[in-house]
């Protein structure tokens, strides 16, 4: 995988900085060098991480406007507080493709590497959950946008639904 490579060329590159810095005094010019060197791989590593994170924007979202579709086929009213298990058949399929995506990441990328991928990550997924399932502002009638708790085709959430999503965020923090 590419980032694994740009990691590894960031590490051996530090590696030879410090043997050359122990083997024999580096001259301020190579010094230099090496760390404009390094701020670049960091930075490629932190790009190409945003690119495969953002490829994986559009499945996430069709995911998310699932879980969408199950939180309004939700009916009754709160009756206690919610746990995990009560709003695990709700996030069953955005759930399984991320543990999928996660397993397959854990095998092939150095540690580093997945860090800066699941960062990436939960970006895109709160990029995904804000689109499809939180408040929109709206401009009123005096001109001051407020927000409203509703999505396209006006629909809005019953409190029930208001207290399944609070879980399904809480799970994914």
């Amino acid at each position: 995988m590419l980032l694994n490579d740009i990691q590894h060329t960031r590490l051996n590159l530090q590696q030879l900085f410090e043997a050359m810095g122990r083997q024999m005094n580096a001259g301020e010019e190579c010094s230099e060098v090496l760390t404009d060197v390094q701020k670049y791989l960091a930075k490629q590593l932190t790009v190409q991480s945003q690119v495969v994170a953002r490829s994986l924007y559009p499945t996430i979202l069709l995911d998310v406007k699932a879980m969408k579709t199950e939180i309004f086929k939700v009916k009754g009213v709160v009756k206690g507080q919610l746990t995990k298990r009560d709003v695990s058949f709700i996030m069953n399929d955005m759930m399984t493709h991320l543990s999928q995506r996660g397993s397959k990441m854990v095998e092939v990328c150095d540690e580093r590497v997945l860090e800066k991928l699941v960062k990436e990550l939960w970006l895109v997924l709160v990029d995904a959950f804000q689109e499809v399932l939180l408040p929109k502002a709206s401009p009123n009638s005096d001109g001051h946008h407020s927000m409203m708790l509703g999505l396209a085709g006006g629909q809005n959430f019953t409190p029930i639904q208001c207290a399944y999503l609070e879980q399904v965020l809480e799970v994914i923090k």
